[in-house]
């Protein structure tokens, strides 16, 4: 059975160059493993069965054998604090962005990032704004 979700992983040509897009358009500040030549983010939890802290991670690694598809087939769903905030942002640095309507889910803004991954930005309608 699955215990939980361990991370998303994002394989690049240039992950330098998609991480600083991520970090300017995003605000996702990254390190750096050079062991693993990758930027990652650990976002931490409390994992309620086992009462122990955990993390889910947002990595970027160069990968000679990365998999290449004619369309992408995923979308990474990204909780944001405050939308008006992360619209603005995305004005500012010229990124095109939609905003479906999705009643009772709370906002919603849906992008592509430099390499055409689906990037989708959700305000759960229950959070309160930071």
């Amino acid at each position: 059975m699955i215990a939980n979700f361990g991370g998303t992983f994002l394989y690049s040509e240039n992950p330098e160059k998609l991480a600083i897009w991520y970090q300017t358009n995003l605000g996702i500040e990254y390190e750096f493993s050079k062991e693993y030549e990758a930027y990652f983010i650990t976002f931490k939890y409390l994992d309620e069965n086992e009462k122990a802290h955990r993390y889910t991670c947002f990595s970027i690694m160069k990968s000679e054998n990365r998999p290449i598809y004619p369309e992408q087939l995923f979308t990474i769903n990204f909780r944001v604090y405050n939308m008006e905030k992360m619209i603005e942002r995305l004005e500012q640095n010229g990124i095109a962005f939609s905003i479906p309507e999705i009643p009772g889910q709370g906002k919603y803004a849906r992008l592509k990032d430099p390499e055409n991954n689906h990037i989708e930005l959700w305000e759960d309608q229950q959070i309160q704004k930071q």
